[in-house]
């Protein structure tokens, strides 16, 4: 409904579905509309249902597609 696949489309499926970003992601976590995804690179993308900005993207636009978080995050960490 919101694009929480991550494939550039709001149609549900039950099939998997590659999800359209270049990163090779290493774990991903899903939400009641919207998905994040922790990539090789340390880099966290979300996308979906974004109304209170659960995104992390500085907005509150739904996203069909990963967009990078700008959360501040700590070198040391990984």
């Amino acid at each position: 409904e919101y694009g929480q696949l991550g494939n550039d489309s709001t149609q549900n499926t039950n099939k998997m579905v590659v999800v359209s970003q270049d990163e090779r992601f290493v774990s991903i976590h899903a939400g009641g509309g919207h998905t994040c995804a922790l990539s090789s690179e340390h880099r966290l993308w979300c996308w979906g249902n974004n109304t209170r900005g659960q995104l992390g993207d500085g907005t509150t636009a739904e996203a069909h597609v990963p967009v990078l978080t700008q959360l501040p995050v700590d070198e040391y960490m990984f």
